[in-house]
């Protein structure tokens, strides 16, 4: 999923809707992290996402002509490891008759 832009009408800012919506959006995604890209120029929409659990990861410019862009990484779910070959043998092995 991508989505390029959340934005509440003046009437239903300040109200805590643009998280709920931001938060409906997320749920039940099986990805382990969702970033953004946040304009250096606009700090309180930083501060903003950094409330909601964002980290700063650092900087990027997804295009040659494009501004710099803070980057910003939230983790939803921790990752899973990967089977070691253990666990596969485990798995895979059974008993000879």
């Amino acid at each position: 999923m991508a989505l390029f832009e959340l934005m509440v009408r003046q009437p239903w800012r300040k109200t805590g809707t643009a998280h709920r919506i931001h938060e409906e959006l997320l749920a039940g995604r099986a990805e382990e992290r969702v970033t953004l890209l946040v304009e250096p120029t606009h700090p309180k929409v930083k501060e903003l996402y950094e409330s909601w659990g964002y980290e700063n990861t650092g900087d990027q410019q997804p295009f040659p002509d494009a501004p710099m862009y803070a980057t910003m990484l939230r983790i939803l779910r921790p990752a899973q490891p990967a089977p070691g070959v253990g666990d596969l043998i485990a798995t895979c092995s059974s008993p000879l008759s």
